[in-house]
């Protein structure tokens, strides 16, 4: 019944009405195609840019990986390092340094010729327990285990050139050691020598270093 009355009412179309409602109906179906493929196209694309992108960020993650393993590898080497450190003496070490640097020039009162003869160490070492950022329950901050142990050594009166020797070594030293304060003043009365006063650090483990010791002598830092 429906297609009968399309086909009686195409029969009474002049044909002037047949070719404009051909044309209305290629126009439609080339509307509808037409943006049914713009809408396809736009999709394709934004679907290639995600693509795209996503290729990038793992290339990119790629290029990080041996950096990022590097950096972990270093990181539990030196943890590994400071958890064996329990034995590190920085007197020691540092007036056997002392001992193998010659003075470059006479210095007033040396009972010697080489560093470790103008050096005076303090009576004791400061140690820190250093704090875990991670914190217990009810704001407390947890022990880490890891202490900060420093040393000071004072130079009265020393050749600039000796000092900065000892410093180097102390850098290239295979113990843990590291410098932690630097204070240098110069004779005015003789230009080459300086009065200074180092502070060597080294980091050790210690078992059972906690939150007692943390509240009894202060934070230093913190470690994850």
């Amino acid at each position: 019944m429906a297609f009968d009355r399309v086909f009686q009412f195409w029969a009474r179309l002049t044909v002037r009405e047949k070719r404009l409602f051909g044309i209305f109906g290629v126009l439609i179906a080339v509307a509808v195609f037409g943006g049914g493929w713009i809408a396809t196209s736009l999709y394709i694309s934004a679907m290639a840019e995600e693509v795209n992108q996503a290729r990038k960020a793992l290339e990119e993650a790629q290029r990080l990986i041996p950096a990022f393993k590097s950096a972990s590898d270093a990181k539990a080497e030196v943890e590994r390092i400071v958890r064996e450190n329990k034995d590190t003496s920085i007197r020691v070490v540092a007036n056997e340094t002392l001992k193998k640097i010659e003075l470059a020039e006479d210095v007033p009162g040396a009972t010697g010729t080489t560093m470790s003869d103008v050096v005076s160490f303090e009576g004791k070492t400061n140690e820190t327990p250093i704090v875990a950022k991670k914190k217990k329950a009810k704001g407390k901050q947890a022990g880490s285990g890891f202490v900060m142990v420093e040393q000071k050594l004072e130079f009265r009166d020393v050749p600039w050139s000796n000092l900065l020797e000892f410093l180097d070594n102390v850098a290239q030293s295979k113990e843990p050691l590291f410098l932690t304060k630097l204070e240098v003043a110069r004779k005015f009365d003789r230009m080459t020598h300086v009065r200074a006063e180092v502070t060597i650090g080294t980091v050790k483990f210690q078992e059972g270093a906690g939150e007692a010791d943390t509240k009894k002598k202060g934070q230093k830092g913190g470690v994850d």
